[in-house]
């Protein structure tokens, strides 16, 4: 279900240039055609996305453009940790100029149907 968000959003919203996510569902496959298919994405928050740990940017990388993403927002799961330094040099790479952001104070909530 998350997957087809994913790629209701990246076919549906293709101008859009901001985006925030906040689920517990969504995995860096999700985001990899989020970032294939969004040309004009400029901001790009997943810090309520606990389950997305940074392989997106790799994934991706040979089909993002040198300006596509301006600033990146991820999670607590980032902070101190190898992850985030993964996900900024694979990002880094492609995006020299990128800004990343960490919020510390990103709560989860699981909500049981």
């Amino acid at each position: 279900a998350v997957r087809r968000f994913a790629d209701f959003i990246a076919e549906i919203c293709k101008e859009i240039e901001i985006l925030e996510i906040n689920s517990t569902l969504v995995t860096d496959r999700s985001i990899v055609e989020i970032l294939r298919k969004l040309k004009n994405l400029r901001f790009l928050d997943l810090s309520g996305c606990p389950n997305f740990v940074g392989t997106a940017f790799s994934d991706a990388q040979e089909v993002l453009a040198s300006d596509q993403i301006q600033h990146i927002i991820l999670g607590p799961e980032f902070s101190n940790n190898h992850n985030m330094k993964v996900a900024k040099s694979k990002i880094h790479a492609k995006l020299p100029n990128v800004v990343f952001e960490l919020n510390l104070k990103k709560k989860y909530h699981v909500h049981h149907i």
